[in-house]
């Protein structure tokens, strides 16, 4: 799946530690997608499409509803493995050096 990475908008910086969001263009379906959450311990990253919370009426429990989804899982599969991919490779160029923030 072709995506690009249109920017990176870090929240937090610590040593390590790096928390932000990302909007990325899906160029095959002309689609913009934003608010992409991105964490990283330095050592393992964690990518999170959008979401909202709601709660199941009969258990009363939190649930998390994805905004943006294909209905063929696959395609799913294929977008969260290029996120993961081009992001990391984006964020690592763009913006972290020595283990630290710095400006673009």
């Amino acid at each position: 799946m072709k995506i690009e990475i249109v920017e990176f908008y870090p929240l937090i910086d610590k040593p390590r530690k790096l928390h932000g969001s990302m909007h990325i263009y899906l160029i095959d379906y002309q689609m913009d997608i934003r608010g992409v959450h991105v964490k990283t311990n330095g050592d393992s990253w964690w990518f999170r499409l959008p979401y909202r919370v709601g709660y199941d009426p009969e258990t009363k429990k939190e649930i998390t509803y994805p905004i943006v989804t294909f209905t063929d899982n696959e395609k799913n599969k294929l977008l969260i493995k290029a996120i993961i991919t081009q992001g990391k490779e984006y964020i690592i160029k763009n913006f972290i050096k020595n283990d630290q923030l710095v400006k673009k």
